[in-house]
């Protein structure tokens, strides 16, 4: 087979429309079989032939006389085909004795029929491609005439007619599905729509454009089912005196090129107004004639009523902002770095003027100390380019030169699609802070001495209190407790406050870190001493008086439990979900601080303390338990006054006897109570009632 007959049997485009014609392996068809019939006849040849050719073999549609097994199988490999010719050329085929042609003398298939004379005629579509042929053969040699010629073309050309009306018909079904399909999803996306659609016609006769499509959303809006909307006018839902002229006004308008917008009042079917946003637009045909309007229309109410909400959120949030007592921020991250917020109290902090801040580029350049500004600007570069949180403390220099320490943090704010939108971040002054951290270090040298004179003047005071020994063994018995309490943390100060002074240099970072952490605890326990002494005091002299405000009482017992720091020898199960009521809010921290650092004293390492807080009535319940071996009954009164201490207290820490005397009174303060149970399961159950008000207070309400 040549090269060029090859390259035309493989032609991707004629292979697509040999495909497209969708009769590749089809049983046979009465009228392609009549017009097989009808060329044998005309011609008076035996045998006569419809076939389809595709790259490898030649499918028979129609044939008349065709032998067997041919007849059946209704295909031929293309090598065998005489119709190849045809194809290749594009042209009709005339041989009237093959037996005496280059081209057919050797053809097998004409051998089997046992034909000798052949003619063929191309059937080509109207795009030009050869998908075929229609073709005659004779047992015996003819002499073709132009008329066997004529008569050949001229069926071929009805065969191509029915095979192109085929195809058109099969387009036009395409295309009618496709636009069913199409307007299926038109209506869909219409349906789907939150916003009332119409479409309407673009009549100006008195009654007013007619609708001929109304979405869900428009039937809710107003009231109507669609049947009562489809085919009635426009001005349904209108006010009453809406003129026809207002129709002619919005069609001049829509000439424009732009939608008519406007709001109007409207009316729903059972009467009710409101105030609707109108958007009309032009629908225009294919040929670009507008032949209907789409009107879109939404209810401004709840938009109005969403924009207060947001100005009022808004005011609420700025005024949050401005009673704030640190420095509220946003700045870009992207160069110049600009504020775009800074609050007022950036005039406290370094007495500057918050609307010349805004937008102003390098203001941390100017005001963070020259000492800080290297490293602060790194981990603003690195926490801008991973997008990390920023926390940090470092100085900065007010307007008239003067030093503050502040602690900087900072979270980088992105949209719903992850884009950095700005940072947003609070400075705190430490200042002072800082300077009592100094004065404390400085202090920590002479606190030893301080300590051992104190131990020394209790001894004192024991040996010379003997004629008061009945009433001096209860103050005793405190004094010890708090000098326990004040030497443990003062010289676990003094020792690390001498190894950071001698050796910090010598030290890894992380051994300096672990240090000033076990600093701060101790500190934080000589204070926690000395306020429960000064409370102490003001109670009895009837000084402290209770000063409530709404606090979410769950949260803050979460975060007592986690600042009493116990979790290193005690599991800790918090049962505190959030409850807001009327308390001091310092007070009830207090509570929660002393119950469970008494449940630690008091039980074995390693054993469970359960803390729970619950609505109960008209206030809240505190629930502190453990695995301890109880309180005696006839303990159980006796624990909550002032110096006295249970039997089982661990050996290294004793405890000021002043805790649960502290809890029961603040309690008190509330209007409330505080007792202690048996846990069941074993172990003490102490428990506090502090109501949101206090009884006095309901009665006269």
């Amino acid at each position: 087979m040549s090269s060029s007959l090859t390259s035309v049997l493989a032609d991707p485009g004629r292979l697509a429309a040999v495909r497209q014609t969708n009769l590749l392996d089809t049983p046979p068809e009465a009228v392609f079989d009549r017009l097989a019939r009808l060329a044998a006849r005309v011609l008076g040849t035996p045998i006569a032939v419809m076939s389809l050719i595709d790259q490898h073999r030649q499918f028979f549609k129609a044939s008349f006389g065709m032998p067997e097994p041919w007849a059946s199988l209704r295909q031929a490999p293309v090598s065998h085909s005489m119709c190849r010719y045809v194809l290749a050329t594009g042209q009709p085929l005339v041989m009237g004795d093959v037996r005496w042609d280059a081209l057919g003398s050797d053809n097998p298939f004409m051998a089997e029929l046992g034909a000798v004379a052949y003619m063929g005629i191309p059937l080509v579509l109207s795009s030009g491609h050869v998908v075929g042929s229609f073709c005659v053969a004779d047992r015996r040699p003819r002499d073709w005439t132009g008329e066997d010629l004529a008569g050949l073309k001229d069926l071929a050309g009805l065969v191509m007619d029915e095979i192109e009306l085929r195809s058109e018909l099969q387009a036009h079904k395409v295309a009618d599905d496709a636009l069913t399909q199409h307007n299926q999803h038109l209506w869909g996306a219409l349906e789907a729509v939150p916003d009332a659609v119409v479409i309407s016609t673009t009549n100006l006769d008195p009654k007013g454009p007619r609708i001929v499509h109304a979405n869900r959303a428009f039937c809710e809006l107003t009231g109507h089912p669609v049947e009562e909307l489809v085919g009635n006018s426009l001005r349904l839902g209108q006010c009453p005196e809406a003129a026809a002229s207002e129709y002619e006004s919005i069609a001049a308008w829509l000439e424009s090129g732009s939608p008519w917008v406007k709001e109007t009042v409207s009316h729903r079917k059972d009467g009710t107004e409101y105030v609707a946003h109108w958007q009309v637009a032009p629908l225009p045909d294919r040929s670009g004639q507008t032949t209907h309007w789409v009107c879109t229309q939404q209810d401004v109410a709840p938009h109005r009523e969403l924009e207060q909400r947001l100005a009022d959120v808004e005011a609420g949030f700025q005024a949050l902002l401005e009673r704030v007592p640190a420095v509220v921020y946003t700045i870009s991250p992207d160069p110049p770095y600009a504020p775009t917020y800074v609050s007022p109290q950036i005039g406290a902090l370094l007495g500057e003027q918050a609307s010349e801040c805004i937008g102003t580029p390098g203001l941390w350049d100017r005001w963070v100390h020259p000492d800080d500004r290297e490293w602060v600007n790194a981990e603003c570069e690195r926490t801008n380019e991973t997008g990390e949180p920023f926390l940090g403390e470092y100085r900065m220099l007010t307007r008239d030169g003067q030093e503050r320490w502040v602690r900087d943090e900072a979270i980088l704010v992105r949209d719903a699609a992850g884009r950095q939108l700005f940072w947003q971040g609070i400075l705190t002054d430490i200042t002072a802070t800082r300077q009592a951290s100094s004065r404390l270090a400085e202090a920590l040298g002479r606190e030893q001495d301080a300590a051992e004179q104190l131990a020394a003047a209790l001894e004192r005071e024991r040996a010379g209190a003997d004629h008061l020994r009945a009433m001096d063994e209860m103050k005793t018995t405190f004094l010890q407790a708090v000098s326990h309490d004040l030497r443990t943390p003062l010289t676990s100060v003094l020792g690390i406050a001498l190894t950071l002074q001698r050796g910090a240099d010598g030290l890894r970072p992380d051994d300096v870190v672990d240090l000033i952490r076990r600093l701060t605890t101790n500190a934080r326990k000589l204070d926690r001493l000395l306020t429960d002494l000064l409370d102490l005091d003001r109670l009895a002299r009837g000084t402290l008086t209770p000063e409530r405000r709404v606090v979410d009482v769950g949260a803050l017992t979460r975060r007592s439990v986690e600042e009493a720091a116990v979790a290193d020898e005690h599991p800790v199960v918090v049962d505190a979900s959030s409850l807001r009521i009327a308390v001091d809010g310092p007070k009830v921290e207090r509570i929660v601080e002393n119950l469970v650092l008494n449940a630690a004293r008091h039980t074995e390492a390693g054993t469970t303390i359960w803390v729970r807080v619950h609505a109960d009535g008209e206030g809240a319940l505190l629930v502190v338990e453990d695995e301890g071996p109880g309180v005696p009954t006839q303990l159980r009164e006796q624990i909550f006054q002032p110096f006295h201490q249970g039997r089982n207290v661990a050996r290294n820490t004793p405890g000021s006897g002043i805790g649960l005397a502290l809890v029961a009174q603040f309690a008190n303060l509330h209007g409330g109570r505080a007792w202690v149970e048996d846990r069941p399961g074993g172990g003490a159950s102490f428990r506090v009632f502090l109501p949101d008000r206090p009884a006095a207070e309901a009665a006269a309400s």
